[in-house]
């Protein structure tokens, strides 16, 4: 092949993936608009919404509509999960339950822990329980023990996840009844007023280390702005537990504050290494030194 003809061949390919860079761009404009449109019906039109993309990206899973419950569930060959966030589940689903659990745990980088069976793992901020599908698909028979504040969510849990230690209540630094700002849809409810909610309830909260004195593999916090306060209930606590997983992302209050700064200055100042951290979503690892 001469030079004339391999700068043809050269052009040519250069084309075809503009091209196609081209079809791909539009094809994930007209996904997230359709997205957007399906997110904004309800009951059984959303989840045949859902359907048909599930079917189009040829997934096991399927969304439906409980019209005496008014809540929807994702259903695949191994798994069911009650929900009632749209917006959240859509995207969590979309790719099938199991990669829902197994994704989720690697975000809080489960991989790097060792775990054996009948190790002790503290879900704080469970929502509906997903992060159990890690351990499930892993076959890891840990004590798994769910803490969810939000009411409608703790509902789900205790359907998802019938046989584990379940807590409707928030954590915090003192046992008291505190303000709690409803954002279900966006999964952001929180301790801390943010930018957009549908109501404000009272709920109570506790301390962790005032109700729980057992050895504890994994620590998971994901409490929407308020770690800071979630760890400082567990400071008598802390001696007894290996790893603290936390999301610490742009979510305290409505200037969107990270907690990663307070979080991890508590932790060293408490005998914790960080080990791990990711961005941008900032979700940090901190394992307790000597183990």
């Amino acid at each position: 092949m001469n030079k004339k003809s391999s700068d043809r061949e050269k052009s040519k390919l250069l084309f075809l993936s503009e091209i196609w860079m081209y079809i791909r761009w539009h094809i994930a404009k007209l996904v997230s608009i359709y997205k957007k449109i399906a997110v904004q019906t309800n009951g059984d039109l959303f989840c045949f919404l859902f359907n048909f993309m599930a079917r189009l990206r040829k997934k096991d899973v399927r969304f439906y509509f409980d019209k005496q419950e008014m809540i929807y569930s994702a259903e695949s060959k191994k798994y069911k999960r009650y929900f009632f966030s749209k917006f959240q589940n859509y995207n969590s689903y979309l790719g099938g339950i199991e990669k829902r659990g197994i994704s989720l745990g690697e975000a809080y980088f489960l991989p790097n822990i060792k775990f054996n069976d009948n190790d002790t793992v503290i879900d704080c901020g469970a929502n509906v329980g997903d992060l159990k599908i890690y351990f499930d698909e892993n076959k890891l028979n840990v004590n798994y023990i769910g803490i969810e504040p939000s009411p409608s969510e703790f509902y789900c849990l205790s359907k998802n996840i019938e046989s584990a230690e379940l807590y409707n209540i928030g954590l915090w630094s003192k046992n008291c009844t505190i303000d709690f700002y409803v954002s279900s849809q966006n999964a952001d409810s929180s301790f801390h007023e943010p930018h957009l909610y549908n109501k404000k309830i009272l709920i109570p909260a506790k301390r962790l280390d005032s109700f729980f004195d057992k050895k504890i593999r994994l620590l998971k916090v994901e409490a929407e702005g308020s770690e800071p306060e979630a760890l400082i209930g567990c400071k008598k606590l802390l001696p007894k537990i290996d790893y603290i997983s936390a999301d610490l992302g742009y979510e305290r209050g409505i200037s969107n504050e990270s907690t990663l700064a307070p979080v991890t200055n508590f932790l060293l100042r408490n005998n914790f290494d960080l080990i791990d951290i990711r961005y941008p979503r900032i979700i940090a690892l901190y394992k307790r030194r000597g183990i």
